[in-house]
């Protein structure tokens, strides 16, 4: 078997980027004949901008970033396979925060505007019935620390954490007011992203990548001891006792099946379009393509151990 090196962008270190970190210590790369290149990058729009300038060949990334990127840059960034397709983030508020019923009037602290967090935002009032006019949301000053930047006293009443961050700001007195995984709304989330080009003319090894990221994915799903240990090996501040609680969550979120999610990039598309940000006319960025054909090849069978 040829062996291939395939660039892979690191938009963060963080628990959204756990297929890759699964697949690599799964050991499904090695079997596929693929080393692998680790890029570390600044963010989501870092990674797509590298992406689409040929400098990674894929990402793992979230939705609403892809559409912005595709609506800003004319871009031809398309989500291939996906670890994440429903709204899965906790809401917290700071010790002193009096009622939860009053997060309809809380100051909202997000990273950046039209980002994943805001959406959650927008879609946390609407199944909440609260009007989106009293959505007082702002963004965090710039820095490098995303919790301190966040979590600052005084700064905000509500912010919207990705796991394993609830955890850590758990540790500095803050709770969970809102789990929106409770709604079971589409979202895309966690998810494979490359390039239109790519697709068309790498399509053999991005099979075995999408190959090796589904075989990492089942097993972080499935397998506790090897969950825990890829968040362990990826994220930053956590100790035994909280990885095992992250891993609980994401192993709850990480359902459904592992091709990207119309539902999830329409329901992100709606919202950028309320907000502003893209027009309706966007096209939806993905490819599924490449998941049917390993699946008529019967990859989801071995990997649950049921194909001959």
């Amino acid at each position: 078997m040829t062996r291939r090196t395939i660039r892979i962008g690191i938009a963060h270190r963080g628990a959204g980027v756990a297929p890759i970190f699964a697949a690599l210590r799964d050991g499904g790369f090695e079997r596929e004949g693929i080393a692998t290149d680790l890029i570390d990058l600044a963010d989501h729009a870092d990674a797509l901008k590298a992406l689409e300038a040929g400098t990674v060949d894929i990402i793992n990334s979230v939705g609403p970033e892809v559409l912005l990127h595709n609506a800003r840059n004319h871009g031809s960034a398309v989500i291939v396979a996906s670890a994440i397709s429903r709204t899965a983030v906790e809401i917290m508020v700071p010790p002193e925060w009096p009622d939860d019923r009053l997060l309809v009037d809380a100051r909202w602290g997000v990273l950046r505007r039209f980002d994943p967090d805001h959406l959650t935002a927008v879609q946390t009032f609407r199944f909440e019935n609260w009007p989106i006019d009293r959505l007082d949301l702002k963004e965090a000053p710039a820095g490098k620390n995303r919790l301190d930047r966040l979590l600052a006293p005084g700064r905000f009443d509500a912010v919207v954490l990705h796991a394993p961050d609830p955890i850590l700001a758990r540790a500095k007195g803050w709770r969970a007011a809102v789990d929106t995984a409770r709604y079971d709304a589409p979202m895309q989330n966690s998810c494979a992203a490359t390039t239109k080009r790519f697709v068309h003319d790498e399509r053999p090894i991005l099979q075995a990548y999408l190959r090796a990221y589904a075989q990492g994915v089942w097993r972080f799903r499935y397998d506790a001891a090897f969950g825990r240990q890829v968040l362990l090996d990826t994220c930053s501040g956590l100790d035994a006792s909280a990885a095992c609680e992250a891993w609980l969550y994401f192993a709850r979120v990480f359902g459904g099946g592992i091709y990207p999610s119309p539902a999830g990039l329409l329901s992100a598309r709606d919202i950028l379009v309320e907000l502003g940000a893209i027009s309706k006319a966007i096209a939806l960025p993905l490819d599924q393509a490449p998941m049917a054909e390993l699946e008529a090849d019967g990859l989801f069978g071995s990997i649950a151990g049921t194909g001959s």
